[in-house]
């Protein structure tokens, strides 16, 4: 958060926070960080067509976020989501032994993945909405996702697999009262 030492990329074992003295931020290579968190955050984190992996929470400005081409935001350990309102392109879940929860309601233009862990939707704020393209839960690792009373919106039109869970071994799906629609053009669940 301002000063020398936002010159220096940061680890896995860094927590990353950006506040009012922070410039603009490009992330133009494949990044980690142990978190994010832009709490008072006045300019713009600009992610491009890259891989940034944070091990746990991301907590994010409204309109403090922007993607350029194919963005992967990756959570690979227990923490929380908090979109802010900003559009993410792609979302991927892959915390192995962990749980990745939504804090709030999310967008994103691309897909979700959820390949390892706990998926929670709900994140205990009450009934949240998701505006996703499409949704993969996908190898056979052992993960669980947890619905609650979330909505999730998936726009992706066939040929695209709109919600795929083809690879359900090692699946624990708790849909509770939720409701998935499905608004793309001859959409599917696969």
């Amino acid at each position: 958060s301002g000063g020398i030492a936002d010159t220096v990329a940061p680890t896995a074992e860094d927590d990353v926070i950006f506040n009012a003295n922070s410039g603009n931020v490009t992330v133009d290579a494949t990044a980690v960080a142990k978190t994010i968190n832009q709490t008072g955050y006045t300019n713009v984190l600009t992610h491009n067509a890259v891989t940034l992996t944070v091990s746990g929470s991301v907590t994010l400005a409204s309109g403090k976020y922007t993607t350029s081409g194919a963005a992967t935001l990756a959570i690979d350990a227990t923490g929380t989501l908090t979109s802010a309102g900003n559009t993410l392109y792609n979302l991927t879940v892959n915390a192995s032994g962990g749980t990745v929860t939504l804090g709030d309601a999310s967008n994103v233009s691309n897909e979700v993945t959820h390949s390892f862990g706990t998926f929670i939707t709900y994140g205990g704020a009450g009934a949240l909405t998701h505006n996703w393209f499409k949704f993969t839960s996908y190898p056979t690792n052992i993960r669980t996702m947890t619905l609650g009373n979330s909505t999730i919106n998936i726009s992706a039109a066939y040929p695209n697999y709109s919600w795929n869970m083809a690879y359900a071994l090692n699946l624990t799906f708790n849909a509770n009262t939720s409701t998935i629609n499905m608004t793309g053009s001859n959409a599917y669940f696969y």
